[in-house]
């Protein structure tokens, strides 16, 4: 809000308006061929309160629109549309299964003396492309690891099933979603590793082979964390990337009920009773081929490990105590040394403040505490116009230096499937910021080719 004083009252001069969901619906063409039964093809809408009517006009102009841009582009989809007031995302993850979010580009009206002058500043410009392309396959890729793919509920269980999973579940991802803090670490969307020592890395591994040999029957994939931090993963990187984001937004909902020096299962048996036979596993869809396990959760002294188990172990109390029993032998010696090496991580001083992703494993690492959540707007949007031109350009653009209007630096730099980002909050010269650069590479990633 902004305000000036006009005969001694204060009067408000303008007012920002940030973008928000305007609507979100899922659709297939396929059943819905014809006039008397398009509204078939119409999965999921949002708002729920929108009238028939409402929904088919808003299907019928995406469906006008992707088919209008196959005429020019057969093997390239229409991806985006920007008119003043809204961006229309699309996304087709499975064949003639469409997501498509529209959003309300974020706005100021301004006031004047008079209640009628009033006018209203769109900046349709303010919305990353790519980043609401990621809002978008974060949505999908969620629903299909607790759910299924879209193709596989209506082959097995039919259309009326899909539309009443995604009724249930829909709502729940888009109540949340907040654009404006839509920036580069949602859009690259990493893990955070512990980086450990060889010996150390070795132990841990040690610790998976004897957990799956002695479950094989029953354990599938693994995973090890360290507080936030994913030390070991057997899953694949994308089902690992939906998982790493379950798991973290599970300790925040549950964290206060918590305790890093206790035992506990977060999914698996009903609560801490073993005896119990019910159970709050959650069922997951891993792979292309949607193989179905239950995911068990389970933390001790600030360890969390996740297994992929089959079904037929769901209720056997006998495997959830022997689990457990070896489990907290194992992690009872490896706590105490993977927290030394952690701490003295934590501890080191960080001179810069820097952002490194790797698109072949998916790893973040950040100097930003936060997630550089305290970062001002415009450096925000300054990453993400840096990760859009090197994702998009045709020109191969590979390192980019910008200078802000306080005088700091924004470098970024690609090099094959790494990025990297610096930002510079001390005065420095155009022609020393390669030196500093290279300076922090050895620094930080001696062990990494950064060219």
């Amino acid at each position: 809000w902004y305000q000036r004083r006009v005969r001694g009252t204060a009067k408000i001069m303008s007012q920002t308006h940030p973008a928000a969901l305007a609507k979100f619906f899922c659709f297939n063409p396929l059943f819905g061929p014809n006039e008397k039964t398009e509204h078939l093809k119409i999965l999921f809408f949002y708002p729920i309160s929108a009238d028939l009517d409402q929904q088919q006009s808003s299907v019928g102009l995406a469906e006008g629109l992707i088919n209008f841009t196959r005429t020019f582009a057969v093997s390239k989809l229409c991806e985006t549309l920007h008119t003043k007031k809204h961006t229309h995302v699309f996304y087709q993850p499975e064949p003639e299964n469409w997501l498509v979010m529209v959003v309300t580009n974020p706005r100021i009206t301004k006031y004047g003396v008079k209640e009628t002058d009033e006018t209203t500043e769109w900046l349709e410009d303010q919305l990353d492309d790519i980043a609401l392309h990621c809002v978008l396959q974060k949505i999908y890729h969620t629903f299909k690891l607790f759910n299924g793919p879209f193709q596989y509920i209506i082959d097995n269980f039919g259309v009326d099933v899909l539309k009443n999973k995604l009724k249930a579940k829909m709502p729940k991802f888009l109540d949340h979603l907040e654009f404006e803090s839509v920036d580069l670490f949602n859009t690259l969307d990493g893990m955070h590793f512990l980086p450990v020592h060889k010996n150390i890395y070795l132990r841990i591994q040690s610790f998976i082979n004897m957990i799956e040999n002695t479950f094989d029957q029953s354990i599938v994939y693994s995973s090890v964390f360290y507080k936030d931090n994913l030390v070991w993963s057997g899953l694949e990187q994308e089902d690992m990337r939906t998982l790493y984001k379950y798991l973290n937004d599970l300790r925040k909902r549950q964290g206060s009920s918590l305790s890093s020096k206790g035992t506990t299962f977060l999914s698996g048996p009903e609560g801490a009773n073993l005896n119990q036979k019910s159970n709050s596993a959650p069922r997951v869809f891993i792979g292309p081929d949607a193989k179905q396990y239950y995911l068990i959760i389970h933390q001790l002294n600030d360890i969390t490990c996740l297994f992929l188990i089959n079904e037929s172990d769901l209720n056997n109390t006998a495997f959830f105590q022997q689990l457990q029993e070896h489990l907290k032998v194992q992690i009872d010696f490896l706590a105490p040394i993977i927290s030394e090496h952690y701490s003295r991580k934590l501890n080191a001083e960080e001179e810069y403040k820097y952002i490194y992703f790797n698109h072949m494993n998916l790893a973040l690492k950040t100097s930003l505490k936060h997630k550089g959540a305290d970062l001002l707007p415009e450096i925000k949007k300054i990453l993400n116009e840096i990760h859009s031109d090197f994702e998009t350009s045709k020109e191969g653009i590979n390192e980019v230096i910008i200078k802000t209007h306080n005088d700091k630096w924004v470098v970024g730099k690609k090099s094959d499937q790494r990025e990297f980002y610096v930002l510079f909050d001390k005065p420095v010269k155009i022609q020393d910021i390669n030196e500093e650069v290279n300076k922090l590479s050895k620094v930080e990633f001696s062990n990494i080719f950064l060219d």
